[in-house]
């Protein structure tokens, strides 16, 4: 078994001679540090992932009759409630997430 690969970053790292020169560029215009920028452009990503994850978490609760976001309580074995109502959604979503094993847009019954 072992242990799991720990995720590392070296002081280096490779990247093409296209992107490089963009890079520069973006740096000069703005008059930043690559390092600066590039922790930057990754925060901005990060943000953008986690709203568009928040807007997909949506979920048409019979209880309400309008989409909410879904209250989520366990760990291993999770339960799946509505936000506003409290109505236990938990046998549908498993069922979606079992129709639908990429994640992509849920709907609920």
């Amino acid at each position: 078994m072992g242990r799991r690969k720990e995720f590392k970053v070296g002081k280096s790292f490779t990247l093409t001679i296209k992107t490089l020169g963009w890079m520069a560029e973006q740096c000069q215009e703005r008059e930043m540090k690559a390092s600066e920028w590039l922790e930057r452009l990754i925060c901005k990503e990060r943000e953008r992932l986690n709203d568009q994850k928040r807007r997909n978490n949506k979920y048409h609760c019979i209880g309400c009759n309008k989409d909410v976001i879904l209250k989520v309580e366990g760990f291993v074995n999770q339960k799946f409630y509505c936000s506003e109502c409290g109505k236990d959604h938990t046998e549908g979503v498993k069922y979606l997430m079992r129709m639908n094993k990429d994640g992509s847009k849920t709907q609920g019954t």
